[in-house]
C-alpha cells in the first residue's frame, strides 16, 4: 500500500516478557516503535541487558495504540510475577503516579491476569 511521504506510521507500544529457563524467571518490560509489534520487540530485545544474564529472546506480550494502557500492563505483569516469587526484575518499577488509573486503562483494554 502506497504511503504519502508526509504521513509517519502510528506510534504502536508493547508489553514483553524474557524467560530465563535456567532460573525458571521471568522479566517483564515494555517498549514503542514505528514498526511493526515484533520488529518493536526485536529491536528492543537487541543488546538487551537481561540478555548476558541467561534470559530468552522478547516474547510479545500485547500491543497496543494507548501508552497508558501498557504502562498498567507493565505494571500488572511485574506484579503478577513478583506474586508467584518468579519475577526477574531486579529493579522493580518506583510506585508510580495514578498506578490505579494505568491499570484499570490495561484491565479495561486487554483484561484482567489470571
Amino acid at each position: 500500500m502506497f504511503e504519502p511521504p508526509h504521513e509517519r506510521p502510528q506510534k504502536t507500544y508493547q508489553t514483553y516478557i524474557k524467560i530465563n529457563a535456567e532460573t525458571g524467571q521471568v522479566y517483564a518490560g515494555r517498549t514503542s516503535g514505528y514498526g511493526t509489534p515484533r520488529e518493536n520487540i526485536a529491536h528492543r530485545n537487541y543488546g538487551h541487558a537481561y540478555n548476558k544474564r541467561g534470559f530468552g529472546p522478547a516474547q510479545l506480550d500485547q500491543s497496543s495504540t494507548n501508552e497508558d494502557a501498557i504502562k498498567g500492563r507493565e505494571q500488572m505483569l511485574i506484579d503478577y510475577y513478583v506474586s508467584l516469587g518468579i519475577s526477574g526484575n531486579r529493579d522493580l518499577k518506583p510506585v508510580v503516579t495514578n498506578r490505579e488509573y494505568f491499570i484499570q486503562q490495561a484491565i479495561d483494554e486487554f483484561g484482567p491476569l489470571p
